[in-house]
């Protein structure tokens, strides 16, 4: 009786592990920081945050598709955030000090692009087979990043 709830726990504890992977990423191409990228930081901490509430809405109602689609709508909250940050960390050479636009362009490019297709691959098994299918489409997430990155030809996506 409880999987649901552990499947929605295990998935938002692998993707709080990336976005946190991530964030080491980002800001080990940056040399300082600014009012506006704390304040960034802090939207991203206040998106991370609601990753337990999102999950914790499949985990009670596993087969609701609302629970679903609020959850990914939460996930691709966060990667507007982190695309956000990186395209502010990268739009500055005070902030990564010349070494760090591309990559942070990159990481930018990542999260508006895999973090929508994953929610809209989610929503599609939701509405096509189960809410509980769709939520393990999030398992997705870093087999895709991975993918990306070999594309983009980085190796630093663990860093």
């Amino acid at each position: 009786e409880l999987s649901p709830e552990f499947l929605a726990w295990l998935i938002s504890f692998i993707l709080i592990a990336r976005i946190w992977q991530e964030q080491h990423v980002i800001w080990s191409y940056s040399k300082n920081c600014d009012k506006l990228t704390i304040a960034l930081t802090l939207g991203l901490m206040a998106t991370v945050s609601l990753i337990p509430f999102g999950s914790s809405l499949v985990g009670k109602f596993p087969g609701a598709h609302a629970s679903v689609y609020i959850f990914s709508g939460i996930m691709v909250a966060n990667g507007i955030m982190s695309a956000t940050l990186s395209w502010q960390l990268s739009r500055s050479d005070h902030l990564h000090g010349g070494h760090g636009r591309v990559p942070l362009s990159s990481r930018m490019n990542y999260h508006l692009i895999v973090f929508p297709v994953t929610a809209l691959g989610a929503i599609l098994l939701t509405e096509y087979h189960h809410p509980l299918l769709g939520m393990a489409g999030w398992f997705f997430e870093p087999i895709a990043a991975f993918a990306f990155w070999q594309i983009y030809g980085h190796k630093d996506i663990i860093s």
